[in-house]
Protein backbone atom coordinates (compact mmCIF):
# COMPACT_ATOMS: atom_id res chain seq x y z
CA UNK A 1 0.00 0.00 0.00
CA UNK A 2 1.15 3.74 -0.84
CA UNK A 3 2.39 5.60 1.62
CA UNK A 4 0.50 8.66 2.33
CA UNK A 5 0.70 12.36 1.62
CA UNK A 6 2.97 12.99 5.25
CA UNK A 7 5.11 9.86 5.52
CA UNK A 8 6.70 11.38 1.37
CA UNK A 9 6.97 14.32 2.54
CA UNK A 10 8.94 12.94 5.19
CA UNK A 11 10.61 10.88 2.95
CA UNK A 12 11.50 13.56 0.28
CA UNK A 13 12.97 15.89 2.75
CA UNK A 14 15.04 13.07 4.30
CA UNK A 15 16.59 11.94 1.26
CA UNK A 16 16.96 15.14 -0.46
CA UNK A 17 18.64 16.58 2.58
CA UNK A 18 20.81 13.72 3.01
CA UNK A 19 18.89 12.36 6.11
CA UNK A 20 17.82 9.14 4.95
CA UNK A 21 18.28 5.64 6.38
CA UNK A 22 19.15 3.16 3.98
CA UNK A 23 15.46 1.90 4.23
CA UNK A 24 13.78 5.11 3.43
CA UNK A 25 16.42 5.49 0.65
CA UNK A 26 15.63 1.86 -0.77
CA UNK A 27 11.52 2.43 -0.41
CA UNK A 28 11.88 5.68 -2.13
CA UNK A 29 13.80 4.43 -5.06
CA UNK A 30 11.32 1.61 -5.45
CA UNK A 31 8.28 3.93 -5.45
CA UNK A 32 9.57 6.11 -8.35
CA UNK A 33 9.95 2.80 -10.16
CA UNK A 34 6.61 1.47 -9.76
CA UNK A 35 4.61 4.41 -8.90
CA UNK A 36 3.65 7.36 -11.81
CA UNK A 37 2.05 9.59 -9.08
CA UNK A 38 5.01 9.48 -6.48
CA UNK A 39 7.51 10.31 -9.68
CA UNK A 40 5.36 13.40 -10.24
CA UNK A 41 5.15 14.35 -6.24
CA UNK A 42 9.01 13.80 -6.32
CA UNK A 43 9.28 16.38 -9.02
CA UNK A 44 7.16 19.08 -8.15
CA UNK A 45 8.79 19.01 -4.56
CA UNK A 46 12.07 19.12 -6.00
CA UNK A 47 11.17 21.99 -7.90
CA UNK A 48 10.49 23.94 -5.16
CA UNK A 49 13.83 23.12 -3.94
CA UNK A 50 15.36 24.66 -6.95
CA UNK A 51 13.06 27.55 -7.05
CA UNK A 52 14.77 28.39 -3.05
CA UNK A 53 18.22 27.39 -4.48
CA UNK A 54 17.32 30.88 -6.74
CA UNK A 55 16.04 32.42 -3.78
CA UNK A 56 19.08 31.95 -1.51
CA UNK A 57 21.52 32.33 -4.04
CA UNK A 58 20.10 35.81 -4.98
CA UNK A 59 20.43 36.86 -1.07
CA UNK A 60 23.46 35.25 -0.61
CA UNK A 61 25.28 37.17 -4.12
CA UNK A 62 24.22 40.64 -1.94
CA UNK A 63 26.01 39.29 1.15
CA UNK A 64 29.01 37.55 0.05
CA UNK A 65 30.88 39.01 3.31
CA UNK A 66 27.75 37.50 5.83
CA UNK A 67 27.65 34.90 4.09
CA UNK A 68 31.80 33.62 4.25
CA UNK A 69 31.64 33.64 8.11
CA UNK A 70 29.44 30.33 7.63
CA UNK A 71 31.43 28.77 4.98
CA UNK A 72 31.84 25.76 6.92
CA UNK A 73 28.45 24.89 6.95
CA UNK A 74 27.99 25.10 3.45
CA UNK A 75 31.50 23.18 2.93
CA UNK A 76 29.74 20.54 5.38
CA UNK A 77 26.75 20.60 3.09
CA UNK A 78 28.35 19.81 -0.03
CA UNK A 79 29.52 16.54 1.21
CA UNK A 80 26.85 14.23 -0.70
CA UNK A 81 26.32 10.73 0.93
CA UNK A 82 27.18 8.10 -1.32
CA UNK A 83 24.79 5.67 -0.80
CA UNK A 84 21.74 7.90 -2.17
CA UNK A 85 20.46 5.50 -5.33
CA UNK A 86 20.97 6.00 -9.17
CA UNK A 87 16.90 6.97 -9.36
CA UNK A 88 17.35 9.89 -7.14
CA UNK A 89 21.16 10.63 -7.15
CA UNK A 90 20.87 13.83 -10.04
CA UNK A 91 18.08 15.80 -7.70
CA UNK A 92 19.85 15.00 -4.43
CA UNK A 93 23.35 16.70 -6.13
CA UNK A 94 21.19 19.77 -7.27
CA UNK A 95 19.93 20.82 -3.76
CA UNK A 96 22.46 19.65 -2.06
CA UNK A 97 23.65 23.51 -2.04
CA UNK A 98 20.08 24.87 -1.60
CA UNK A 99 19.91 23.18 1.84
CA UNK A 100 22.86 24.32 2.74
CA UNK A 101 22.26 27.52 2.03
CA UNK A 102 19.03 27.49 3.68
CA UNK A 103 20.59 26.83 6.95
CA UNK A 104 23.78 29.56 6.84
CA UNK A 105 21.43 32.44 5.91
CA UNK A 106 19.10 31.07 8.40
CA UNK A 107 22.68 31.21 10.69
CA UNK A 108 23.61 34.35 9.28
CA UNK A 109 20.12 36.34 9.75
CA UNK A 110 19.25 35.07 13.47
CA UNK A 111 22.70 35.62 15.02
CA UNK A 112 22.95 38.98 13.27
CA UNK A 113 18.64 39.90 14.40
CA UNK A 114 18.09 38.06 16.67
CA UNK A 115 14.75 40.19 17.10
CA UNK A 116 14.00 39.74 13.96
CA UNK A 117 13.37 35.84 12.92
CA UNK A 118 13.45 34.13 9.82
CA UNK A 119 10.18 33.60 7.55
CA UNK A 120 9.88 29.89 7.03
CA UNK A 121 7.83 29.22 4.28
CA UNK A 122 5.82 25.86 4.26
CA UNK A 123 6.08 23.71 1.45
CA UNK A 124 3.69 21.85 -1.23
CA UNK A 125 1.22 19.38 -0.23
CA UNK A 126 0.99 16.13 -2.88
CA UNK A 127 -2.07 16.87 -3.63
CA UNK A 128 -2.21 20.85 -3.61
CA UNK A 129 -0.16 23.57 -3.27
CA UNK A 130 -0.59 25.24 0.35
CA UNK A 131 0.65 29.05 0.15
CA UNK A 132 2.14 30.29 3.69
CA UNK A 133 -0.97 31.84 6.16
CA UNK A 134 -0.20 35.47 5.99
CA UNK A 135 -1.73 38.93 7.10
CA UNK A 136 -2.26 41.12 4.40
CA UNK A 137 -1.06 44.78 4.51
CA UNK A 138 -3.02 46.30 1.80
CA UNK A 139 -3.25 49.50 0.60
CA UNK A 140 -6.12 51.23 1.93
CA UNK A 141 -9.11 52.13 0.39
CA UNK A 142 -11.11 54.57 -0.03
CA UNK A 143 -13.95 54.74 2.39
CA UNK A 144 -15.25 57.97 2.81
CA UNK A 145 -15.79 61.61 1.33
CA UNK A 146 -15.79 64.98 3.00
CA UNK A 147 -18.93 66.13 1.48
CA UNK A 148 -19.75 69.22 3.20
CA UNK A 149 -18.13 71.76 5.73
CA UNK A 150 -19.28 74.96 8.01
CA UNK A 151 -16.60 77.13 9.64
CA UNK A 152 -14.38 74.12 10.14
CA UNK A 153 -11.11 74.17 11.51
CA UNK A 154 -9.09 70.60 11.68
CA UNK A 155 -6.45 69.77 13.50
CA UNK A 156 -3.29 68.52 11.22
CA UNK A 157 -3.44 68.93 7.83
CA UNK A 158 -6.57 70.74 6.13
CA UNK A 159 -9.55 68.72 4.86
CA UNK A 160 -10.59 69.72 1.36
CA UNK A 161 -14.40 69.20 -0.16
CA UNK A 162 -14.86 66.03 -2.34
CA UNK A 163 -11.61 64.38 -0.14
CA UNK A 164 -11.34 60.93 -0.21
CA UNK A 165 -10.95 59.20 3.29
CA UNK A 166 -9.26 55.98 3.23
CA UNK A 167 -9.21 53.48 6.01
CA UNK A 168 -7.52 53.66 9.09
CA UNK A 169 -7.91 57.62 8.79
CA UNK A 170 -8.24 59.82 11.80
CA UNK A 171 -9.96 62.80 11.58
CA UNK A 172 -10.21 65.83 14.64
CA UNK A 173 -12.15 68.89 13.82
CA UNK A 174 -11.60 71.37 16.19
CA UNK A 175 -14.26 73.73 15.51
CA UNK A 176 -17.19 73.87 13.08
CA UNK A 177 -19.29 71.56 11.38
CA UNK A 178 -18.18 68.55 8.56
CA UNK A 179 -20.26 65.80 6.63
CA UNK A 180 -18.46 62.84 6.31
CA UNK A 181 -20.45 60.53 3.85
CA UNK A 182 -19.25 56.99 3.68
CA UNK A 183 -19.03 54.77 0.94
CA UNK A 184 -21.47 51.87 2.55
CA UNK A 185 -24.22 54.08 2.91
CA UNK A 186 -24.28 56.00 6.17
CA UNK A 187 -23.65 59.72 6.32
CA UNK A 188 -22.06 60.97 9.53
CA UNK A 189 -22.85 64.91 10.49
CA UNK A 190 -19.97 66.35 13.39
CA UNK A 191 -19.69 69.16 15.58
CA UNK A 192 -16.15 70.34 16.80
CA UNK A 193 -14.64 69.18 18.84
CA UNK A 194 -14.83 65.85 17.97
CA UNK A 195 -12.70 63.16 17.03
CA UNK A 196 -13.08 60.10 14.24
CA UNK A 197 -11.12 57.47 13.45
CA UNK A 198 -12.59 55.56 9.92
CA UNK A 199 -11.61 51.81 11.23
CA UNK A 200 -13.91 50.26 7.70
CA UNK A 201 -16.71 51.12 5.34
CA UNK A 202 -19.11 49.95 7.71
CA UNK A 203 -17.27 50.69 11.39
CA UNK A 204 -16.43 54.21 12.83
CA UNK A 205 -14.36 54.76 15.85
CA UNK A 206 -15.99 58.04 18.04
CA UNK A 207 -13.27 58.95 20.43
CA UNK A 208 -14.97 61.62 21.53
CA UNK A 209 -17.62 64.70 20.97
CA UNK A 210 -20.94 64.22 19.18
CA UNK A 211 -22.02 62.95 15.68
CA UNK A 212 -25.37 62.37 14.01
CA UNK A 213 -26.08 59.87 12.06
CA UNK A 214 -28.15 58.48 9.36
CA UNK A 215 -27.90 55.04 7.17
CA UNK A 216 -29.57 53.84 4.15
CA UNK A 217 -31.92 51.94 3.79
CA UNK A 218 -29.28 48.83 1.71
CA UNK A 219 -26.66 49.66 4.76
CA UNK A 220 -27.91 48.00 7.96
CA UNK A 221 -25.40 46.92 10.56
CA UNK A 222 -23.00 50.29 10.37
CA UNK A 223 -21.54 50.27 13.67
CA UNK A 224 -20.40 53.47 15.83
CA UNK A 225 -18.04 52.53 18.71
CA UNK A 226 -17.18 54.74 21.92
CA UNK A 227 -14.45 53.92 24.64
CA UNK A 228 -17.67 53.03 26.57
CA UNK A 229 -20.06 50.86 23.88
CA UNK A 230 -21.00 50.57 20.44
CA UNK A 231 -23.89 51.50 19.14
CA UNK A 232 -25.25 49.10 15.82
CA UNK A 233 -27.38 50.40 13.80
CA UNK A 234 -31.10 48.53 12.82
CA UNK A 235 -32.40 51.30 10.01
CA UNK A 236 -31.87 54.80 11.97
CA UNK A 237 -30.84 57.67 12.34
CA UNK A 238 -29.31 58.31 15.33
CA UNK A 239 -27.04 60.66 17.57
CA UNK A 240 -24.16 59.48 19.54
CA UNK A 241 -21.63 61.30 22.30
CA UNK A 242 -18.71 60.47 23.94
CA UNK A 243 -16.71 62.00 26.85
CA UNK A 244 -13.70 62.09 28.12
CA UNK A 245 -14.47 60.62 31.06
CA UNK A 246 -15.51 57.16 28.95
CA UNK A 247 -18.96 57.62 29.16
CA UNK A 248 -21.13 57.75 26.34
CA UNK A 249 -24.84 58.64 25.36
CA UNK A 250 -27.14 57.50 22.03
CA UNK A 251 -30.47 59.23 21.10
CA UNK A 252 -32.56 57.09 18.48
CA UNK A 253 -34.48 59.90 16.35
CA UNK A 254 -35.92 57.15 13.85
CA UNK A 255 -35.84 53.11 14.13
CA UNK A 256 -33.80 51.37 16.62
CA UNK A 257 -30.40 50.56 17.75
CA UNK A 258 -28.21 47.61 19.41
CA UNK A 259 -26.28 49.16 22.09
CA UNK A 260 -23.32 47.10 24.41
CA UNK A 261 -22.10 48.70 26.95
CA UNK A 262 -18.28 48.00 27.25
CA UNK A 263 -18.23 47.76 31.54
CA UNK A 264 -20.14 44.66 32.37
CA UNK A 265 -22.62 45.57 34.77
CA UNK A 266 -23.92 42.35 37.03
CA UNK A 267 -27.59 41.45 35.92
CA UNK A 268 -27.41 43.72 32.85
CA UNK A 269 -28.35 41.97 29.56
CA UNK A 270 -25.17 42.02 26.96
CA UNK A 271 -27.20 44.67 25.29
CA UNK A 272 -29.96 46.51 24.60
CA UNK A 273 -32.41 47.26 22.05
CA UNK A 274 -32.87 51.60 21.90
CA UNK A 275 -35.85 52.75 19.98
CA UNK A 276 -37.42 55.95 18.36
CA UNK A 277 -37.44 58.36 21.09
CA UNK A 278 -35.45 57.03 23.48
CA UNK A 279 -31.79 57.29 24.56
CA UNK A 280 -29.33 55.37 26.44
CA UNK A 281 -26.73 56.67 28.34
CA UNK A 282 -23.26 54.47 29.72
CA UNK A 283 -20.77 55.16 32.12
CA UNK A 284 -18.80 53.30 34.54
CA UNK A 285 -21.81 52.48 36.90
CA UNK A 286 -23.75 51.28 34.23
CA UNK A 287 -26.54 51.99 31.63
CA UNK A 288 -30.11 53.86 32.29
CA UNK A 289 -32.51 54.06 29.61
CA UNK A 290 -34.94 57.03 29.69
CA UNK A 291 -37.19 59.14 27.02
CA UNK A 292 -36.11 62.04 25.24
CA UNK A 293 -38.04 64.62 23.23
CA UNK A 294 -39.78 63.65 20.49
CA UNK A 295 -37.48 63.11 17.00
CA UNK A 296 -39.24 66.14 16.29
CA UNK A 297 -37.72 68.49 18.18
CA UNK A 298 -34.32 67.07 17.40
CA UNK A 299 -35.40 66.94 13.14
CA UNK A 300 -33.37 70.42 12.33
CA UNK A 301 -30.22 68.94 14.03
CA UNK A 302 -30.58 65.77 12.00
CA UNK A 303 -31.74 67.35 8.68
CA UNK A 304 -29.93 65.51 6.20
CA UNK A 305 -31.36 66.60 3.09
CA UNK A 306 -33.06 65.12 0.23
CA UNK A 307 -29.40 64.14 -1.28
CA UNK A 308 -29.12 59.80 -1.51
CA UNK A 309 -26.37 58.80 0.61
CA UNK A 310 -23.59 56.78 -1.45
CA UNK A 311 -24.45 53.07 -2.23
CA UNK A 312 -21.76 50.19 -2.75
CA UNK A 313 -21.12 49.30 -6.47
CA UNK A 314 -21.51 45.42 -7.59
CA UNK A 315 -18.21 44.76 -8.49
CA UNK A 316 -16.84 41.08 -7.92
CA UNK A 317 -13.64 40.22 -6.34
CA UNK A 318 -11.46 37.71 -8.56
CA UNK A 319 -12.43 34.17 -7.28
CA UNK A 320 -14.90 35.51 -4.24
CA UNK A 321 -17.19 32.87 -2.64
CA UNK A 322 -15.78 30.11 -4.73
CA UNK A 323 -13.81 26.53 -4.30
CA UNK A 324 -10.40 25.63 -6.30
CA UNK A 325 -11.34 24.42 -9.69
CA UNK A 326 -14.42 26.59 -10.07
CA UNK A 327 -15.32 28.82 -12.93
CA UNK A 328 -15.36 32.17 -11.86
CA UNK A 329 -18.17 33.61 -14.29
CA UNK A 330 -17.82 37.35 -13.31
CA UNK A 331 -13.99 37.19 -14.58
CA UNK A 332 -12.76 35.98 -18.19
CA UNK A 333 -9.50 35.69 -20.15
CA UNK A 334 -10.25 36.59 -23.13
CA UNK A 335 -6.39 37.30 -24.93
CA UNK A 336 -3.27 35.61 -25.30
CA UNK A 337 -0.36 34.20 -27.30
CA UNK A 338 -1.53 33.33 -30.28
CA UNK A 339 -2.67 29.60 -30.33
CA UNK A 340 -3.06 29.70 -26.64
CA UNK A 341 -6.27 31.04 -26.23
CA UNK A 342 -9.61 30.31 -28.07
CA UNK A 343 -11.59 32.57 -27.80
CA UNK A 344 -13.02 33.82 -24.79
CA UNK A 345 -12.60 31.47 -21.81
CA UNK A 346 -14.24 31.62 -17.92
CA UNK A 347 -11.04 32.41 -15.47
CA UNK A 348 -10.11 29.57 -13.36
CA UNK A 349 -9.68 29.62 -9.16
CA UNK A 350 -6.09 28.14 -8.90
CA UNK A 351 -4.21 26.71 -6.52
CA UNK A 352 -1.73 28.84 -5.22
CA UNK A 353 1.96 28.93 -6.34
CA UNK A 354 3.94 28.42 -3.31
CA UNK A 355 5.38 31.92 -3.65
CA UNK A 356 1.60 33.27 -4.04
CA UNK A 357 -0.69 34.73 -0.96
CA UNK A 358 -2.73 32.12 -0.07
CA UNK A 359 -6.59 32.40 -1.00
CA UNK A 360 -9.06 33.58 1.18
CA UNK A 361 -12.54 32.93 -0.09
CA UNK A 362 -14.10 35.40 1.51
CA UNK A 363 -11.72 38.05 0.51
CA UNK A 364 -10.54 37.41 -3.07
CA UNK A 365 -8.40 34.35 -5.17
CA UNK A 366 -6.00 33.59 -7.90
CA UNK A 367 -7.42 33.28 -10.92
CA UNK A 368 -6.31 32.34 -14.25
CA UNK A 369 -6.86 30.16 -17.48
CA UNK A 370 -6.76 26.14 -17.11
CA UNK A 371 -3.21 25.24 -17.86
CA UNK A 372 -2.61 28.32 -16.14
CA UNK A 373 1.22 26.28 -14.77
CA UNK A 374 2.13 26.09 -18.46
CA UNK A 375 2.00 30.33 -19.40
CA UNK A 376 4.15 31.29 -22.09
CA UNK A 377 6.86 33.14 -21.32
CA UNK A 378 7.28 37.01 -22.36
CA UNK A 379 3.65 36.89 -23.30
CA UNK A 380 0.61 39.11 -22.24
CA UNK A 381 -2.89 37.59 -20.75
CA UNK A 382 -6.30 39.80 -20.55
CA UNK A 383 -8.64 39.33 -18.02
CA UNK A 384 -11.99 41.17 -18.60
CA UNK A 385 -14.43 41.51 -15.57
CA UNK A 386 -17.76 43.74 -15.78
CA UNK A 387 -20.10 45.83 -13.43
CA UNK A 388 -23.29 47.99 -13.74
CA UNK A 389 -23.66 51.98 -13.07
CA UNK A 390 -27.50 51.75 -13.80
CA UNK A 391 -29.06 54.12 -11.58
CA UNK A 392 -25.75 55.69 -10.05
CA UNK A 393 -24.68 59.44 -10.98
CA UNK A 394 -21.56 58.80 -12.64
CA UNK A 395 -19.95 62.17 -11.42
CA UNK A 396 -19.88 60.49 -7.47
CA UNK A 397 -18.45 57.22 -8.39
CA UNK A 398 -15.20 56.28 -6.39
CA UNK A 399 -13.63 53.32 -7.84
CA UNK A 400 -10.46 51.41 -6.53
CA UNK A 401 -9.09 48.34 -6.83
CA UNK A 402 -5.87 46.20 -4.97
CA UNK A 403 -4.25 43.90 -7.25
CA UNK A 404 -1.69 41.24 -7.25
CA UNK A 405 0.21 39.52 -11.01
CA UNK A 406 2.56 36.85 -11.91
CA UNK A 407 4.41 38.39 -12.78
CA UNK A 408 2.71 42.20 -13.15
CA UNK A 409 0.43 44.37 -15.18
CA UNK A 410 0.86 46.61 -18.18
CA UNK A 411 -2.17 48.39 -18.73
CA UNK A 412 -5.52 48.22 -17.24
CA UNK A 413 -8.65 49.75 -19.09
CA UNK A 414 -11.77 51.22 -18.66
CA UNK A 415 -14.31 51.01 -21.91
CA UNK A 416 -11.91 50.56 -24.40
CA UNK A 417 -9.89 53.53 -22.64
CA UNK A 418 -6.67 52.99 -20.86
CA UNK A 419 -6.65 54.70 -17.28
CA UNK A 420 -3.62 56.76 -15.27
CA UNK A 421 -1.66 53.77 -13.95
CA UNK A 422 2.63 53.11 -13.31
CA UNK A 423 2.63 49.72 -14.73
CA UNK A 424 4.91 47.62 -13.33
CA UNK A 425 6.46 44.19 -14.03
CA UNK A 426 8.00 41.96 -10.94
CA UNK A 427 10.49 39.56 -11.94
CA UNK A 428 12.93 38.83 -9.90
CA UNK A 429 14.35 35.20 -9.04
CA UNK A 430 12.89 33.84 -6.30
CA UNK A 431 10.07 36.51 -6.35
CA UNK A 432 7.02 35.93 -3.88
CA UNK A 433 3.38 37.56 -4.68
CA UNK A 434 2.03 38.01 -1.53
CA UNK A 435 1.20 41.19 0.69
CA UNK A 436 4.21 43.61 -0.47
CA UNK A 437 2.87 43.74 -3.53
CA UNK A 438 -0.46 44.49 -3.63
CA UNK A 439 -0.65 47.70 -5.80
CA UNK A 440 -3.67 49.98 -5.78
CA UNK A 441 -5.37 51.62 -9.19
CA UNK A 442 -8.00 54.16 -8.97
CA UNK A 443 -10.80 54.88 -11.82
CA UNK A 444 -12.52 57.89 -11.87
CA UNK A 445 -12.31 58.48 -15.61
CA UNK A 446 -14.17 56.64 -18.27
CA UNK A 447 -16.92 55.35 -16.46
CA UNK A 448 -20.92 55.08 -18.03
CA UNK A 449 -24.05 54.92 -17.22
CA UNK A 450 -24.94 51.26 -16.90
CA UNK A 451 -22.61 48.74 -17.86
CA UNK A 452 -18.77 49.23 -18.07
CA UNK A 453 -16.48 46.69 -18.82
CA UNK A 454 -12.68 46.63 -17.00
CA UNK A 455 -10.12 44.73 -18.83
CA UNK A 456 -6.37 43.80 -17.15
CA UNK A 457 -3.12 42.97 -19.02
CA UNK A 458 -0.91 40.65 -17.18
CA UNK A 459 2.50 40.21 -18.33
CA UNK A 460 4.14 36.72 -17.57
CA UNK A 461 7.83 36.63 -17.78
CA UNK A 462 10.54 34.06 -17.48
CA UNK A 463 11.47 33.20 -13.77
CA UNK A 464 14.42 31.31 -14.62
CA UNK A 465 16.45 31.05 -17.37
CA UNK A 466 14.77 28.66 -19.69
CA UNK A 467 17.84 26.65 -21.21
CA UNK A 468 18.84 25.59 -18.19
CA UNK A 469 15.21 24.69 -16.12
CA UNK A 470 13.25 24.18 -20.05
CA UNK A 471 10.59 21.72 -17.85
CA UNK A 472 9.99 24.33 -14.64
CA UNK A 473 6.22 25.34 -14.05
CA UNK A 474 5.92 28.78 -15.73
CA UNK A 475 2.93 30.17 -13.60
CA UNK A 476 0.66 32.99 -14.62
CA UNK A 477 -1.96 34.56 -11.99
CA UNK A 478 -4.48 37.35 -11.38
CA UNK A 479 -5.84 38.14 -8.40
CA UNK A 480 -8.09 41.59 -7.75
CA UNK A 481 -10.33 43.30 -4.58
CA UNK A 482 -12.51 46.32 -5.16
CA UNK A 483 -13.58 49.27 -3.46
CA UNK A 484 -16.41 50.97 -4.99
CA UNK A 485 -18.83 53.28 -4.21
CA UNK A 486 -21.45 55.95 -5.76
CA UNK A 487 -24.43 58.19 -4.81
CA UNK A 488 -28.15 56.40 -6.74
CA UNK A 489 -29.15 59.11 -8.94
CA UNK A 490 -32.60 60.82 -7.19
CA UNK A 491 -35.51 59.67 -8.78
CA UNK A 492 -38.03 62.57 -10.83
CA UNK A 493 -40.19 63.42 -8.17
CA UNK A 494 -37.13 64.13 -5.77
CA UNK A 495 -35.34 66.26 -8.22
CA UNK A 496 -38.88 68.13 -8.16
CA UNK A 497 -38.83 68.70 -5.00
CA UNK A 498 -35.04 69.94 -4.74
CA UNK A 499 -36.17 72.57 -8.12
CA UNK A 500 -38.90 73.62 -5.98
CA UNK A 501 -37.04 74.47 -2.68
CA UNK A 502 -34.22 76.15 -5.08
CA UNK A 503 -36.35 78.22 -6.48
CA UNK A 504 -38.01 79.30 -3.41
Amino acid sequence: MSPNNDQLLSVFDAVLNQRGDEEQIDRLDSLLAEDPEVVQAFVLYSQQEVDLRHTLKTVCDHSNARLALASPLVACGMQRRERVSNSVRYIAKLLTCAAALLLSVWLIRYVASPLDPPHVNTHETISENVSTVQSPQKPPAPVAVLTAENNTVWQGPKLFLGQSLREGDAVTLVKGEARISMGFGAEIAAKGPCALRLVSRDHVQLEFGEVAVHVAEWAHGFKVETPAMDVVDLGTTFVVSASPDDTAKTSVIKGQVRVSPRTKIDGSPRSVLVSEGEALSVGTTGHRLSIQPSAEDRRAYVDFGIEQPYRPIGLHNSGYGFDIGDEDPYWRVIKGPKGVIAGSQYAIVCVPDVRYMANDPESSQWVSMTSWREALPNSTYTFQTTFDLAGFDVATVQLFGRMLADNGIKEVRVNGKPIILESWVDNTPGQHFSEPQFRSVNVSDGLIEGRNTIEIDVWNAVMQPREKFANTPNPMALRVEWEGFGRPKLSTEKNTVKDRKEAQ
